[in-house]
């Protein structure tokens, strides 16, 4: 199979791909309706653990493992008993993973389905194990069994059992070093348990198949999509009001409460997991230490929990790192970094300042209204050798960056790696070293998806740069499919190196200096744009000056009789501009960010 390390391969772990769940082939997201009942997910997509594995699986592979869509631990029934796994159980359930031990049917002949019977009959969701393919679909007969897993030899083994089983079959498929199954054979294998309720599909390997085979589904090589993507509109934000739970630097975690303001807690963790979904947190003015804002199963209802100073006041934080989902930050002053931690989802960062962030491996991450800055760390949004995996639903909504500086390194404002379904938009980026903004993937190269980038400024990278943007020259080649910026306003070039796989990549209604080789690769695709600096690059777009009120001023407003104004894409432009001025004012929208009509 291609970028499974076969030569590795063992028996200690299987990926349950119960790829019901899976979009286009790659993993999914676990939705609500997959949620735990009675023990079994409605929908399995998870990992079967030895007791080596049960032992040693730690918190940064269970996030990433959560971070590909898995939901269930399954738990071998001959080797994983007792303290191992209690244990297993307790670190499973601050990862928001259910774990199931299948029960082992060890009677032979007819005897089989009494014997899982009598084993169910108090069970409200019976899991078993079959001995072979033969007896697996006579237990899913069985009354009261709701799930059987059995080992098969090959994935059209896997799919042959669908035909006879009454209810869900679990197919636990081992790789084999040689022969080795074909890309061909798992995609057949793999559509076949999509397109049935009754099997589920799994395969065994080392740890390190694991995370090969996980990174494949996950990459997957989506098909472009045939419309571009549209990024999400802004939500409004929840106005402040009555606090639920207090935190304060005198506080005591081991007896703060809820709805009791004279016990508040002393750290963000410790108010996050007392708090109710929709609950605001009240964090008092001061200065507080580093925090690290962990994982709360209970945390799965939509309803952000609310980290706010009371109005008018300002908590400063060292840095805050996040683990835990649907939870939102606001006013807070960052003296160091915002970690969103691999398996985060659902985080918001509003009103703030801080002097840099990191998104590993996260998904629906919004940093609205914020400034970042000074520092001479870059900020980044990507993944781990831990997490491969890419950031998913990133949102820079009016977001300030400015003074990324190293005179030791080369230096951006941000670096994007890897991101699926991101959008920047209505932000602004000034005195960054070499880049604005550097989209180059690192090891291993994920694919990036669906990115827009609209109503932006990008200043001339300062001291060394003149690339404000540059979509750059992988280590091992890579894709960027449905990418569109549109009506930025820049103060300098775009770099589009060769050597990249482009699809539906497309420059619309921008102002610029230059756009570097863009116009000759294929996939890329350029219109109603303002380039200062050359000729135009596509048959729509015009030579002429940028028409900024003060470009040295970082002021990028259009002056009277710009060439840039009702010289926009006639259909393809955002309803308003970087200041909020509905667009477009005349017969046409502008080019650039502001929309003067």
């Amino acid at each position: 199979m291609e970028g499974v390390p076969l030569k590795r391969v063992g028996p200690a772990l299987a990926f349950v791909a119960f790829a019901l769940a899976a979009t286009g082939g790659a993993g999914g997201a676990v939705s609500e309706s997959d949620r735990v009942t009675a023990g079994v997910p409605r929908t399995v997509w998870g990992v079967e653990v030895d007791a080596r594995q049960a032992r040693t699986l730690g918190t940064t592979r269970l996030a990433a493992l959560r971070s590909a869509g898995i939901n269930t631990l399954v738990a071998d029934p001959s080797r994983v008993r007792g303290r191992t796994l209690a244990n297993l159980r307790r670190r499973a359930a601050r990862a928001r993973l259910a774990v199931i031990v299948p029960r082992s049917v060890r009677r032979t002949g007819i005897r089989k389905a009494s014997v899982a019977r009598s084993m169910c009959r108090r069970a409200s969701r019976c899991v078993v194990m079959a001995s072979s393919t033969r007896t697996a679909p006579r237990l899913s007969r069985t009354r009261g069994v709701d799930l059987v897993a059995v080992r098969v030899a090959s994935p059209a083994a896997a799919a042959r059992l669908q035909r006879t089983a009454a209810r869900r079959l679990l197919a636990l498929l081992r790789l084999r070093p040689s022969p080795a199954t074909s890309p061909a054979a798992w995609r057949a294998a793999i559509q076949a348990a999509r397109a049935s309720a009754k099997l589920d599909l799994a395969v065994s390997g080392s740890t390190a198949a694991l995370d090969a085979y996980v990174a494949l589904l996950r990459e997957g090589n989506p098909p472009a999509s045939p419309v571009p993507w549209r990024p999400p509109a802004p939500v409004p934000a929840v106005p402040d009001g009555p606090a639920s739970v207090w935190v304060s630097a005198t506080g005591d975690d081991g007896s703060c409460a809820r709805l009791v303001q004279s016990r508040p807690c002393k750290t963000f963790s410790r108010a996050y997991r007392v708090a109710q979904p929709g609950d605001q947190v009240e964090v008092a003015p001061g200065a507080y230490p580093a925090q690290d804002v962990l994982e709360d199963p209970a945390k799965t209802a939509e309803t952000d929990v609310i980290f706010r100073p009371p109005a008018g006041a300002e908590a400063v934080v060292a840095d805050i790192d996040v683990w835990g989902d649907h939870i939102e930050f606001r006013r807070m002053r960052i003296t160091v970094d915002f970690y969103v931690k691999c398996g985060a989802d659902d985080v918001t960062l509003r009103g703030s300042k801080a002097r840099v962030f990191f998104i590993r491996s996260a998904k629906r991450v919004s940093f609205i209204d914020t400034e970042f800055g000074p520092s001479d760390d870059i900020a980044q949004i990507g993944h781990t050798e831990e997490c491969r995996f890419a950031p998913e639903d990133i949102v820079l909504d009016t977001v300030y960056m400015h003074d990324y500086t190293n005179p030791r390194t080369h230096m951006e404002c941000v670096t994007i790696q890897a991101a699926n379904n991101i959008v920047v938009r209505n932000s602004r980026f000034q005195r960054c070293q070499d880049f604005d903004i550097f989209i180059k993937p690192r090891s291993p190269v994920l694919t990036y998806t669906n990115m827009v980038f609209e109503n932006n400024w990008f200043a001339k990278p300062e001291p060394t740069g003149s690339a404000a943007v540059s979509l750059s020259l992988p280590d091992g080649g890579s894709t960027m499919r449905n990418v569109t910026f549109r009506n930025n306003s820049f103060n300098g070039s775009i770099i589009v190196k060769p050597e990249i796989d482009y699809s539906n990549v497309r420059f619309v209604g921008n102002i610029g200096t230059r756009i570097g080789s863009g116009c000759d690769e294929s996939g890329v695709s350029v219109a109603h744009n303002v380039w200062s600096g050359e000729d135009k690059c596509g048959a729509t777009d015009v030579h002429a000056p940028t028409g900024y009120v003060n470009a040295a001023g970082f002021d990028y407003h259009l002056v009277p009789g710009a060439a840039a104004i009702n010289r926009g894409s006639p259909t393809d432009f955002p309803a308003h501009d970087i200041d909020g001025h509905r667009r477009p004012l005349g017969g046409r929208a502008d080019a650039g960010a502001d929309e003067r009509g």
